[in-house]
This record gives C-alpha cells, sequence and structure tokens, in this order.
C-alpha cells in the first residue's frame, strides 16, 4: 500500500488502516492565529474517505472551520454556499477531476486559492496548469500542511 502521509506523522498499519505515530503535536497557536483560524473556512477535496477525515480532523483541531467533499460535483456546490476561504484540492477525482474542478471554479468567477495536494510527482506543474496558489506532493507531513494553509489564510 503507497503510504500518503509521511510516516513521523501518520502511519498506515499492514491492516490499512491509519494510526497517528507518538509524539504528534499541535502547533502552538498565539492569539492571531486563533482568530485568523476561527475566520478561515477550508474545503477539503478528496475521494479517499480516510484521508478527508484525518486532515479534516487535524485542521479542525488547528482552529479552522472545514468542510469536506468527496468529489468535484460535490466540491463545486460546497462552494456555492458556502465560499471558502481556501480549497485544499486532489486532483483525481470521481465525477468531475481537479482539473474540470478548477476551470469551472474560474468560469462562474469565484475567486478562491487552491492548495493541490496530490500524490504525482507532478504536483508543481498541476497546480500552475490550474493556476493554484500551493501545492503539496503526498507524502506530506501535517505540519507542512498546515504552513501553507495558514499562507493561504493570512
Amino acid at each position: 500500500m503507497h503510504a500518503l502521509w509521511s510516516p513521523e506523522i501518520l502511519r498506515v498499519l499492514p491492516d490499512g488502516t491509519l494510526t497517528e505515530s507518538t509524539g504528534m503535536q499541535s502547533s502552538s497557536q498565539d492569539s492571531d492565529e486563533t482568530f485568523a483560524r476561527e475566520t478561515c473556512r477550508i474545503l477539503i477535496v478528496e475521494d479517499d474517505p480516510r484521508l478527508r477525515a484525518v486532515v479534516s480532523a487535524f485542521l479542525q483541531d488547528e482552529g479552522f472551520r472545514v468542510e469536506t467533499a468527496g468529489d468535484g460535483v460535490e466540491a463545486l456546490a460546497c462552494i456555492e454556499r458556502n465560499r471558502p476561504r481556501a480549497v485544499v484540492l486532489d486532483m483525481h477525482l470521481p465525477l468531475m477531476n481537479g482539473w474540470e474542478l478548477a476551470d469551472e471554479i474560474r468560469a462562474r468567477g469565484i475567486k478562491v486559492p487552491i492548495l493541490v495536494m496530490t500524490a504525482a510527482q507532478d504536483a508543481r506543474k498541476w497546480a500552475e496548469q490550474i493556476g493554484a496558489s500551493e501545492y503539496v506532493a503526498k507524502p506530506v507531513s501535517l505540519p507542512t500542511l498546515l504552513k501553507r494553509i495558514d499562507d493561504l489564510c493570512a
């Protein structure tokens, strides 16, 4: 099984379940970060339900308001309903992939920063293709993801 997160943060057990490594700690937050995070709604678009749950729980623990979607069609509905401050986007999605979703967001005149999160070696290239603000290649540590999201919400 391909590990999707850095082993110092999350481990994939032989039976396929995900577990936190010992010693994982939340990042320190000062009052400005806490305020910024509490007012920053993040949409996580990821078709793997376990990954979606891990990222969502982590970001909620860090103070963000989080909404999730498992495919591009659901994500577009979420974006229309509750304009997020940023979108964390996996590129390989059912129903509407990441390229199609980004095109549709732009076609509707919606301006929202996108952070591409993908296991592909071409993460940077793909992010550039869709005009994403940031990217992270899987496996990624959760603190790295947090830093990039903090940058988008600043």
